[in-house]
């Protein structure tokens, strides 16, 4: 059977590479369908080229499509990425900058206070039109969201009770592994380990080594490094 990954913001040149690439790498997505969905038809043509060159590049079995719909993109998935930003960059900065005109100072502004309060009025409806769409055309397909703000988002998706839904965060990404390893003065193959992000919330859950067990002062420097 196909497995069907929708991606609501699939024009985005922020997210769509890195969810291509990491599809690629997974051998039970072989063969699957990932659709591309945006209102940007601009951005969401050189998203469908770019990921098809990825997918083909790779040796892998992705079969890449289009479309301004939603509902189109919706039926029949089974898993749906959310991952959109209603205004772009220039709405973003407006929550930045209106908000430290009057004395309320945010360094990212997409989840909490005035900012996260504007980017929800705009991202927000959009978000539980997905899960209401879910509800009717896809009621199997399991709901990711990535787009902030993600605690809002995720009780307006809860609304539609039929649907499995989850907020989640990009937050962590794969390079920290290089970070670490310099501040522990570890192989960077000797170091995988484990680090979720579940709502702006992200922190190492396991560490396993090639080569024995972690000795005491590189649990320390560990230990000193996720505390700051």
């Amino acid at each position: 059977m196909t497995v069907k990954i929708a991606v609501i913001g699939g024009g985005s040149s922020m997210f769509v590479p890195g969810l291509v690439r990491r599809l690629v790498d997974l051998p039970c997505f072989e063969g699957a369908e990932l659709r591309l969905m945006d209102i940007d038809e601009a951005r969401l043509a050189t998203m469908h080229v770019l990921s098809s060159q990825l997918a083909g590049s790779s040796g892998r079995q992705l079969n890449v499509v289009a479309t301004t719909d939603q509902r189109e993109a919706l039926a029949g998935a089974d898993f749906v990425i959310v991952a959109i930003s209603v205004g772009g960059m220039a709405a973003w900065a407006s929550d930045i900058e209106v908000p430290a005109r009057h004395g309320i100072f945010m360094h990212i502004a997409d989840s909490v206070g005035p900012g996260g309060i504007m980017r929800s009025l705009r991202n927000t409806p959009i978000v539980a039109s997905v899960a209401r769409d879910v509800a009717e055309v896809a009621p199997g397909a399991i709901v990711l969201n990535y787009t902030n703000p993600a605690s809002a988002n995720a009780m307006a998706m809860a609304q539609v009770d039929t649907v499995r839904s989850l907020s989640l965060c990009s937050c962590s990404p794969l390079p920290f592994n290089a970070e670490l390893v310099v501040h522990v003065t570890l192989p960077r193959q000797r170091t995988p380990f484990a680090l979720p992000a579940v709502v702006r919330w992200a922190g190492p859950t396991g560490m396993g080594l090639q080569f024995g067990l972690i000795g005491a002062r590189e649990t320390h420097a560990i230990t000193e490094l996720t505390r700051a």
